[in-house]
């Protein structure tokens, strides 16, 4: 392939892998036939920096996240999935939902963190004595949203916080300063991914 033809055929791959990301930035339909997600209602039409949604009340699998390293992250995973694995392996198999939540509340001047993984309506489980995953009530509520692509990690997570935090207060929005959540809707090894920043209206 002459040189050319490389510049060619380079630019129209970027163009493609663009426009699969500014589909996933823009997609409504992150949630379809095959994810199960909360269900929530829009509550005003979106703008370029964020949307308020009501979601219903949700359930949650949750496990704590001891520090930011990658290794704690994926510690985490694991012990959700292991969650799952014990609750199939005893009849009772768990739903693939999502978003995969990701919850930082600030207290003073430290950060706690936990991972949690939506259970669809209507799951079954089995009792369980785990300490480590617990069953989580997400109540009904207001939530602000922004959307972001590529990877969901806490670096990228803090800058959009801070965006949708200044959007939020430029738009005269309340919002509770120290808590946020990083949702994400795609497999660690998607292309294309989707996430969002969720703060919650007091």
């Amino acid at each position: 392939m002459d040189s050319q033809r490389m510049v060619q055929f380079l630019f129209a791959l970027l163009v493609l892998v663009l426009g699969f990301l500014c589909q996933a930035l823009s997609n409504e339909g992150i949630c379809q036939t095959k994810k199960t997600c909360p269900e929530y209602f829009l509550i005003d039409t979106p703008n370029k920096d964020f949307e308020t949604r009501l979601y219903v009340e949700t359930l949650w699998i949750t496990t704590p996240i001891k520090s930011k390293q990658v290794f704690e992250v994926m510690a985490a995973h694991n012990r959700l999935k292991h969650f799952c694995d014990r609750q199939t392996a005893q009849g009772y198999p768990m739903p693939d939902g999502w978003p995969v939540l990701i919850t930082v509340v600030k207290v003073a001047d430290t950060m706690n963190a936990n991972m949690s993984w939506f259970v669809p309506n209507k799951t079954e489980m089995a009792k369980t004595s785990d300490t480590d995953v617990w069953l989580q009530t997400r109540p009904r509520g207001y939530v602000y949203v922004r959307a972001f692509g590529g990877m969901a990690t806490f670096e990228a997570s803090k800058e959009n916080v801070e965006k949708l935090q200044d959007h939020l207060t430029k738009a005269g929005k309340s919002f509770v300063a120290n808590h946020f959540s990083g949702a994400t809707y795609n497999s660690s090894w998607a292309l294309n991914k989707y996430n969002e920043i969720w703060i919650t209206a007091p």
